[in-house]
C-alpha cells in the first residue's frame, strides 16, 4: 500500500491538470501512457497563485514510433493545449522506454517523481511502480551513483567557465565605454590594446579622471589577454566582484564624460 500522494496537492491544481489531461487524451490518445502532477511547487504548502505546475507526461515508444514529425506534431499541439488550459503547467515529457531505464537505475531525479508524483491520468504503471518504491524495491544503481557523481566536477568547470566568461563581458564593457567616451572628445576609436594608453592619456593626464580607471582598462585589458591564450584558467568569485565594481565605477567615469563633455 503507498501514501496517498493526491492529498499532497491542493484541488485547483488536480482540476487544471485534469483540464489538460483531457485535451491531451482526445488528441493522442493511447500513445499517452502517464500524465502525473509532481514537484514542490504545486504542493499544498508552497502553492500561490503564480506557481508553476509541474506535469510529467509518459509517452509510449514501444507501440508507437515516435520519429521527428511526430515528435514536432507533439510539440505544437501541446504548446496549443498549453495556451488554452493554463501557462502555470511545466511539461517534462519522458519515453516510455527512458522512465524504465531510469526505474531500474534508481534514477534520483525520477525516484522523487515516484514519490510525490500524483498520476491524473496512469493505464497501469505509475502507481505499480511507485509501490514497489515505497516497499523499498526499487534502489538506486552503482550506475546511477557513478553518472550522478561524473556530473559534480563538469559542474565545476561549467562555473570555472562561466567566471572566466565574465572576464570577457567586463573586458568589453571596459572598450565600449572607453571608445564611447574617446569618441565624444573627437578621437577615431582605437585598436583595442591602445585604450589604456588613450585613456590615461586624454583624461589621466587632463585629470579628466583618476589614475585608478586606467589601471583598471589595463588590468582588464591584460587579463583578458592571458584568459584569451589560457594562461588563466581559473578566477574565483571574489575577484569578479572585485572586477565588476572596478567596471561599474569605470563605466560611470565614461558615462560622465559621454553627458558632459563640451567640445572646444
Amino acid at each position: 500500500m503507498k501514501p496517498d500522494t493526491r492529498n499532497l496537492y491542493e484541488k485547483d491544481v488536480i482540476d487544471i491538470v485534469y483540464a489538460f489531461s483531457k485535451q491531451m487524451i482526445k488528441e493522442f490518445g493511447e500513445m499517452i501512457k502517464v500524465i502525473a502532477v509532481f514537484g514542490s511547487q504545486a504542493k499544498k504548502n508552497e502553492l500561490d497563485l503564480h506557481s508553476d505546475i509541474d506535469v510529467l507526461i509518459v509517452i509510449d515508444d514501444a507501440k508507437f514510433s515516435i520519429d521527428n514529425v511526430i515528435s514536432e506534431t507533439y510539440r505544437t499541439v501541446t504548446a496549443k493545449i498549453l495556451e488554452k488550459v493554463s501557462k502555470r503547467i511545466h511539461v517534462t515529457t519522458m519515453k516510455l522506454t527512458n522512465f524504465w531505464e531510469h526505474s531500474k537505475t534508481g534514477d534520483p531525479v525520477l525516484l522523487n517523481i515516484l514519490r510525490d508524483g500524483y498520476a491524473v491520468i496512469d493505464t497501469g504503471f505509475f502507481e505499480p511502480m511507485q509501490i514497489l518504491l515505497f516497499q523499498g524495491r526499487i534502489r538506486p544503481s552503482q550506475e546511477a551513483v557513478y553518472a550522478y557523481y561524473e556530473r559534480a566536477p563538469r559542474n565545476l568547470r561549467t562555473v570555472d567557465f562561466g567566471f572566466l566568461r565574465m572576464v570577457s563581458e567586463l573586458y568589453w564593457a571596459m572598450i565600449d565605454a572607453s571608445h564611447a567616451a574617446l569618441m565624444r572628445i573627437g578621437e577615431m576609436p582605437a585598436t583595442p590594446k591602445d585604450v589604456p594608453r588613450l585613456i590615461d592619456e586624454k583624461f589621466v593626464k587632463t585629470k579628466i579622471i583618476d589614475q585608478k580607471h586606467a589601471d583598471f582598462a589595463k588590468e582588464i585589458y591584460e587579463l583578458s589577454k592571458k584568459v584569451a591564450h589560457n594562461q588563466v584558467t581559473s578566477i574565483s568569485g571574489a575577484e569578479i566582484d572585485n572586477l565588476k565594481e572596478k567596471a561599474s565605477e569605470y563605466v560611470e567615469e565614461m558615462r560622465k564624460i559621454v553627458s558632459n563633455f563640451k567640445y572646444r
